[in-house]
């Protein structure tokens, strides 16, 4: 990795301060492009992109070459797993009906009649039945290249816990995360917003 800091200086003259900050990381990419894996200095993120696959398929290939990351780079343990989801839900309309999607709709406040045309929600919740948090962002935004809103659904849900590097131990928590994963995704949807996925 390199750096570079750029600064005028009587208003005219251009100092520039370069530093190598050494090597960080590799990305790896499939030849589809589909599939993109870092393997850095610090830690291990998968991901895959379009088109998707099931949860069991995306685990897999992750545990697959997070094996790899740990026979090259030989962590002595996992502090922070993770998994993140970021869901684009198109919907008809230039006003957004809230209570038709959302099971937790963002309200005007009393005072300010009116239609909310656009959002941001952000909730951080800790489990009080596993040892996980979850970060869930909704917001809505025009779509790209048409007619109607997009909401964005971006749940991440992450364990910072100890554990040792091995599938039998990292399989579990990722499933558990998944669980709750599907759990925020599908209990902040309306049977109408799931429909739009199918």
């Amino acid at each position: 990795m390199f750096s570079s800091t750029w600064m005028v200086k009587d208003e005219m003259a251009l100092q520039q301060a370069g530093k190598d900050e050494g090597l960080h990381g590799y990305q790896f990419q499939s030849a589809d492009g589909c599939d993109i894996a870092q393997f850095r200095v610090d830690g291990f993120t998968y991901n895959r992109l379009k088109p998707y696959t099931d949860g069991e398929a995306v685990l897999s290939e992750a545990l697959r070459l997070w094996a790899i990351y740990v026979a090259i780079a030989a962590p002595p343990a996992v502090s922070r797993a993770a998994l993140r989801y970021i869901n684009h839900l198109p919907l008809p309309g230039s006003v957004l009906e809230m209570d038709r999607y959302l099971t937790a709709a963002p309200k005007c406040p009393e005072g300010l009649p009116g239609d909310v045309l656009r959002f941001l929600s952000r909730h951080l919740v800790q489990s009080h039945e596993f040892d996980f948090r979850a970060m869930m962002t909704m917001s809505s935004e025009p779509m790209v290249g048409g007619n109607g809103l997009t909401i964005l659904v971006d749940i991440d849900v992450f364990r910072e816990a100890e554990m040792g590097t091995e599938s039998p131990e990292i399989r579990p928590a990722l499933e558990t995360l998944r669980e709750a994963k599907n759990r925020a995704f599908f209990g902040a949807l309306t049977e109408d917003a799931v429909r739009l996925f199918e």
